[in-house]
């Protein structure tokens, strides 16, 4: 299902206000497992048609913006396990795991080891580019890039959902690059020889503008 102009005008103000959520967990940051950061890593590596020098990063995992396919977040899960009843064992397994981990947002922290490329972008950051409080300038995108030059847009993640053997995963990657430009939607992972592949199936609702 492809969701575009009207919700993508709600997907603009969605993407630049994400930590208006009162239920945010770790508010100072939770490191998330090897596992997950290896399927992030991947994804970053496999899902961006453009491979900017700089990739910046929402540190608030969720699937928020997703889940505007539908009214409410648990319409938006159960639509999902109505899709995947003829998938795998290990795909719905996968499926449920993302579903849970993202029932509420997660401020997230990243091996600065392994992300090197990768900048977050915080809830200061946020604030000060894209505030539509009372007081404080709003600035918008123009500012985005004059800040970030080097990167193609705010990229948003979930937290991966993985089988339990270790083998599949879901999450949610997308790519805001402007306030009416963008593309958002599931990506499925199968762990070969000890790698995270993209694989090519498309599954769950696809938001483009």
């Amino acid at each position: 299902m492809k969701l575009t102009t009207t919700t993508i005008a709600l997907l603009a103000g969605m993407a630049i206000c994400l930590f208006d959520s009162s239920a945010l967990a770790g508010e100072k940051g939770v490191m998330l497992s090897e596992p997950e950061q290896e399927v992030i890593s991947a994804a970053l590596t496999q899902c961006l048609d453009k491979k900017p020098e700089v990739l910046v990063l929402d540190n608030s995992a969720s699937l928020r913006i997703m889940s505007l396919a539908k009214k409410t977040y648990d319409q938006f899960a159960e639509s999902l396990r109505d899709e995947a009843k003829t998938k795998s064992p290990d795909f719905k397994e996968a499926l449920e795991d993302m579903i849970q981990k993202n029932r509420i947002e997660t401020r997230f922290i990243l091996s600065s080891n392994a992300f090197r490329a990768v900048k977050l972008f915080t809830k200061r950051d946020d604030e000060e580019l894209f505030s539509a409080w009372p007081g404080m300038p709003r600035r918008g995108w123009d500012a985005f890039y004059e800040r970030y030059p080097k990167s193609s847009g705010l990229i948003f993640i979930s937290r991966p959902g993985m089988s339990k053997d270790g083998r599949t995963a879901i999450m949610y990657l997308g790519v805001q690059s402007h306030g009416l430009t963008g593309l958002h939607h599931l990506w499925i992972f199968s762990k070969v020889d000890g790698k995270w592949i993209l694989q090519p199936d498309r599954f769950g609702p696809w938001i483009i503008s």
